[in-house]
């Protein structure tokens, strides 16, 4: 996967929570991207964060 990726993490994820540095070491994509983690969150981060997971997408999209 060469396109970019943007990986947005709750740490609190009970699921993936500790995934995160994984995925962006093992993926091509993922390098020099804005990534973030959001606290308070779980598993359904979109839930949780909304707004400011929604935000940051926004911000991801518009610098492409």
């Amino acid at each position: 996967m060469t396109k970019p990726v943007l990986t947005l993490w709750a740490p609190g994820d009970p699921v993936l929570g500790g995934l995160q540095p994984f995925m962006v070491e093992r993926i091509p994509g993922p390098a020099n991207q804005p990534h973030a983690q959001f606290e308070p969150a779980s598993h359904l981060i979109q839930e949780d964060q909304g707004p400011a997971l929604a935000e940051a997408v926004n911000a991801w999209l518009a610098a492409a």
